[in-house]
């Protein structure tokens, strides 16, 4: 006990055998024990221990690099010719299974709940915190200790503390049931998710996992307070990482049917996107399934409609679903048809679509929709599987 034996713990902590140490018998219920009363200097300094077991040496040099204009292997090769390193010096190896056994021995013994017990050190804290939820088996337990709400305070602060809380929600919240959640949890992660896709400086991955987050919370009640983020979401799906560009679409698409996100698809240059994002599933199939059932789950409001039949491949884009072959895509614009050719909707007062009919057939009927759904309800099964030994519309598409 005393800031000196945090101090000269903290200081060496960093190394595996000091962390596989710390992690043998009661030293971990002990160092616990002590951040529950810890303050001050104290508490940073467990908060930093904690940080350290949490993470491994490879993942630490690996952040250190990130945002440097030379990678690791271009370091170590300038220190072997400065000969301030051995190259035949054996790196220092923690396996990701020795990082997740000493979280969740943390998470056991209420580690969680000690280092949250006062926000002193807010950064190391948020970073900790970040750190442990790597580990999906935990993150029950981490919201149960206090971590999700210490992540929401911390979420406040400015530069890395507050964007490194933000992160550690977004991993939290991507496999936990929203109903399980306290209304102060739920809305209070909202906003904090929503700036760290709406900063340009967020990473690729904080970006792609709090999409994922919003993606689940946006199932359930939190679906109103998701969509007043709606332009960030609607942003995000123009990223150049493929795969923060397909979170952003099944984000979007999971906000249907609030209405601002009808109101997104009601304008015909964002339903452009729509209809482009669909067509490509050759190349990216899971963002054109998510686009496809944007597509779907929208098209029985007449403003989306008339957005639709504006775009000139739209009646095309569900023909060549159609004929895939694969099942999930098929199902997606049959369901899209039947919005579009069905007249039994509810028109808004003072608004006349007299002529929104008319204007849908021709579309269909000029890009052959009918002839694809009269072969399709002759012979459905031939023409996704195939028949007398000739390969249907899905050959080598199907799932």
């Amino acid at each position: 006990r005393g800031g000196g034996g945090v101090e000269a713990v903290m200081l060496c902590s960093g190394g595996t055998k000091v962390k596989d140490y710390l992690c043998k018998g009661k030293r971990l219920t002990k160092l616990v024990d002590f951040g529950l009363k810890a303050e001050g200097v104290e508490k940073y300094g467990f908060a930093v221990i904690i940080c350290n077991l949490c993470v491994s040496v490879e993942d630490l040099r690996r952040e250190a690099f990130r945002d440097k204009e030379f990678s690791e292997e271009q370091y170590d090769k300038l220190l072997e010719m400065s000969k301030q390193k051995d190259p035949n010096e054996e790196k220092e190896m923690d396996p990701e299974a020795n990082v997740l056994k000493r979280i969740r021995k943390v998470v056991q013994l209420n580690g969680v709940r000690s280092l949250v017990k006062n926000l002193d050190g807010g950064e190391m804290i948020a970073t900790a915190l970040c750190r442990m939820s790597i580990d999906q088996e935990s993150r029950g337990s981490i919201i149960q200790q206090g971590g999700l709400t210490a992540a929401i305070q911390l979420s406040s602060l400015e530069g890395k503390a507050g964007k490194s809380a933000a992160h550690a929600l977004a991993k939290l919240l991507v496999t936990t049931d929203p109903a399980m959640l306290r209304s102060e949890q739920l809305f209070g992660a909202i906003k904090p998710l929503i700036k760290l896709v709406d900063d340009h400086e967020s990473s690729s991955l904080q970006c792609f996992e709090a999409l994922l987050s919003l993606t689940n919370l946006a199932g359930g009640e939190g679906k109103g307070s998701v969509a007043q983020g709606i332009r960030s979401v609607a942003y995000a799906m123009f990223s150049d990482h493929d795969l923060v560009r397909r979170a952003a679409t099944e984000c979007m698409s999971n906000l249907l049917p609030h209405e601002k996100a009808l109101e997104h698809f009601s304008i015909a240059e964002k339903m452009r996107i729509w209809i482009t994002f669909a067509r490509d599933f050759k190349g990216d199939f899971e963002t054109a399934r998510a686009a496809a059932g944007g597509l779907a789950m929208s098209l029985h409001e007449h403003p989306v409609k008339l957005s639709f039949i504006a775009c000139d491949d739209g009646f095309t884009t569900l023909r060549e679903l159609i004929e895939s072959g694969n099942l999930e895509l098929m199902h997606r614009a049959f369901v899209a048809l039947k919005c579009l050719l069905t007249d039994n909707d509810v028109l808004p007062d003072g608004v006349d679509y007299a002529d929104l009919k008319p204007r849908l057939e021709v579309a269909a009927e000029e890009t052959r929709v009918y002839d694809v759904l009269e072969a399709f309800f002759k012979n459905g099964d031939a023409i996704v599987n195939g028949s007398g030994g000739k390969g249907g519309l899905g050959e080598g598409a199907r799932p």
